[in-house]
């Protein structure tokens, strides 16, 4: 990181927002990126050049006016859209696979579709207890885990609990040791009606899927929940789960 600026009106006040964001702009980064800011100013107005440079791409914001914070919130709000754009056209160029569970065969085939139109391979179940069953090549055969909260037997939340439970007792589930499978959950309930959200050694939440609407509707929410968090690699296959943020920015 490096920041460069020239100008008598200039102070650490002025320093202090810039670093804090291009601090934030790092968790949107590709990774290994080289984030640099020129700051300046003539007798009426301040201009911020911002730029990120990765192996893939190099990202450049300007911005300028006589409100430096102004100034400071344009130019980021510009190289964050850049580069939000960029990573979602390359997370879903190289989709991975994703494991539905519903009991309602309806919301299944509705999540499939969405998931096949932006290019990932699905497979479905039909309750929690069949991914118990399967348990030993979930974390090999997926990269993202969609479930319903509501389900007769084994509710959402208490499948992971379940997960949980065994990977912690069972000997014979070493493949799931130190594996956080992303996972969003469905319902047709809004997000604020659900439990709180379960984080943990096996599982890390990334969103909510509310049952209805359109169709564009749910793919876009699809794509905006799993692109923005996918913050170390470009695609699935690349995503280094032990390293990951536990953030997950909603703008700058």
């Amino acid at each position: 990181m490096m920041i460069t600026y020239d100008g008598r009106r200039l102070n650490r006040d002025h320093l202090g927002k810039v670093i804090r964001v291009l601090n934030r702009l790092l968790h949107w980064c590709p990774a290994n990126s080289f984030l640099s800011a020129v700051v300046s100013e003539n007798e009426t107005d301040f201009r911020l050049r911002i730029q990120i440079r990765s192996q893939s791409k190099v990202f450049e914001a300007v911005a300028s006016g006589d409100d430096f914070e102004g100034v400071t919130s344009a130019a980021a709000q510009d190289i964050s859209a850049q580069v939000k754009e960029w990573r979602q056209r390359r997370f879903f160029e190289k989709p991975g696979r994703v494991l539905v569970v519903d009991d309602d065969p309806d919301a299944i085939q509705v999540l499939e579709g969405c998931f096949q139109n932006l290019g990932w391979q699905t497979e479905s179940m039909s309750s929690g207890t069949e991914i118990i069953r399967e348990l030993p090549r979930i974390p090999k055969d997926f990269n993202l885990l969609v479930i319903d909260i509501v389900m007769p037997i084994l509710d959402g939340l208490g499948t992971l609990a379940a997960v949980e439970k065994l990977v912690e007792k069972t000997y014979g589930l070493t493949n799931w040791k130190d594996v956080r499978l992303p996972y969003l959950t469905y319902s047709v309930k809004p997000a604020k009606d659900l439990l709180p959200r379960m984080d943990s050694e096996c599982f890390f939440y990334l969103g909510h899927l509310q049952k209805g609407g359109t169709l564009s509707i749910l793919e876009n929410k699809i794509k905006s929940l799993i692109s923005t968090v996918y913050v170390r690699g470009d695609s699935p296959e690349e995503f280094d789960f032990q390293s990951r943020l536990d953030l997950r920015p909603s703008g700058l």
